[in-house]
């Protein structure tokens, strides 16, 4: 019997590697405080889709916004664009 791993497209399989790949970078360019409530949920168009737990750290984020555009960058395997925060 087969794993149902072996049934997903490619492009899947690549897309999360890619979101694992980001979320270890933003999780070490963080404070210790925001690590916990900051989460990477999506990536589309070269837009990367931010899920905050509340709405304190929303508002960090979005003025923080692009100096982690740049940190990412820095180290990505593709340009982000813009960052979309979310509650």
């Amino acid at each position: 019997m087969k794993k149902i791993s072996s049934f997903l497209p490619k492009h899947v399989i690549n897309k999360q590697d890619l979101l694992t790949h980001i979320n270890t970078q933003l999780n070490h360019i963080l404070e210790d405080k925001l690590k916990t409530k900051v989460t990477i949920t999506s990536i589309k168009d070269n837009i990367l889709i931010v899920f905050c737990e509340d709405s304190s750290v929303a508002t960090l984020m979005r003025f923080e916004k692009h100096r982690y555009l740049k940190l990412l960058n820095q180290n990505s395997r593709i340009k982000i664009l813009d960052m979309k925060i979310c509650i």
